[in-house]
């Protein structure tokens, strides 16, 4: 969703015609929706990927993850006030080797800014952004390097500040369980002051940032939580942080205790880590080694998984599995309940 000052743009994946496309509507300040039977603005989306969008004042840029070109690439267009969609072929926002993912945006009182996963080094995911002006042309065609740290950076959470744009984003450079790492981007192009946001053990994941007065931000994350003042929970929580600051990491609260917990309950959308299935063997990597997939209760093959969130709306609901072949073996399962 994105506010242009006046009214809102709100976004979406749109199943009513094969293949899957993109969708949007205007809706006023009001919350009357000035574009009931919606606006297509593409007819091609990756469809486990969440859409973005901001807006400069004047028109909006929805941004999504498209593979009309065989790889997951990033794509945008701009939408007018008046829901005229700017570029009907879409805006190439990234055209590297392999995939492109995970999409976020802010506009950053020039440009748009675009951070997303990026694969080009087809050994782990690193953090990559870009700068598309309010024309609709993309300034920066090789793409930004933010963070290229050792194994995974993914599903960044951008927002401008007044000043600069901040990222913050899944780092595993410390272990396969997340930590939260950031970074700033300035107007030119510059990235600097890159550090640990949010480190504790078990898993930081799921950063949204927003921005309120001046320069006012506060980010929500998911974290595991054992017990809080006595309290066993043994799930994920939301936590916030105001004003996040690379470098500057969150401390655990000393009342925390991060225990392992049982089976994941979920609704939708399934997010797998490597650290899930090391089988209590820690510091093993099984990166490049392992095959994941989702078992029925029955033991047969599902799906396979990738790292990251992974769509599983459309199973039935019940008890599955996950279970990980490493060397051609086979570990542990982890049972998962899926839900509506």
């Amino acid at each position: 969703m994105a506010f242009d000052g006046t009214g809102f743009l709100v976004a979406w994946e749109d199943w009513r015609n094969s293949p899957l496309a993109v969708f949007a509507a205007r809706v006023s300040s009001g919350g009357t929706v000035l574009d009931p039977d919606g606006i297509r603005v593409s007819s091609t989306l990756y469809e486990y990927e969440p859409l973005t969008a901001t807006s400069d004042g004047t028109n909006s840029l929805v941004v999504w993850c498209d593979v009309r070109n065989a790889d997951v690439d990033v794509y945008g267009a701009r939408l007018s006030p008046g829901g005229v969609v700017l570029d009907t072929d879409g805006i190439r926002i990234s055209s590297a080797m392999s995939s492109q993912r995970s999409p976020s945006t802010a506009f950053d009182g020039s440009n748009f800014f675009v951070a997303w996963d990026d694969e080009r080094s087809g050994v782990d995911y690193d953090l990559y952004g870009a700068r598309v002006n309010p024309a609709g042309i993309l300034i920066d065609t090789m793409g930004i390097a933010i963070s290229t740290a050792p194994e995974d950076q993914d599903h960044p959470a951008v927002e401008f500040d007044g000043t600069n744009v901040i990222a913050v984003w899944q780092d595993e450079r410390n272990d396969y369980a997340p930590d939260l790492y950031g970074a700033f981007v300035s107007p030119s192009g510059s990235v600097f002051g890159s550090g640990a946001v949010v480190t504790a053990p078990g898993f930081q994941s799921g950063p949204s940032l927003a921005r309120g007065s001046g320069s006012q931000m506060f980010l929500a994350y998911q974290g595991w939580t054992g017990t809080v003042g006595g309290r066993p929970y043994n799930s994920d929580r939301i936590w916030g942080k105001m004003n996040p600051h690379p470098g500057v990491e969150e401390v655990e609260n000393g009342e925390v205790r991060r225990v392992k917990g049982g089976a994941t309950i979920v609704r939708g959308v399934l997010d797998v880590s490597l650290a899930a299935f090391r089988d209590g063997k820690p510091g093993q990597s099984t990166t490049g080694q392992s095959l994941v997939f989702l078992l029925d209760i029955a033991g047969r093959k599902v799906m396979k998984l990738h790292p990251g969130p992974n769509d599983v709306s459309r199973l039935a609901p019940g008890v599955y599995f996950v279970r990980t072949a490493v060397g051609g073996q086979r570990s542990a399962s982890h049972k998962v309940v899926v839900q509506r």
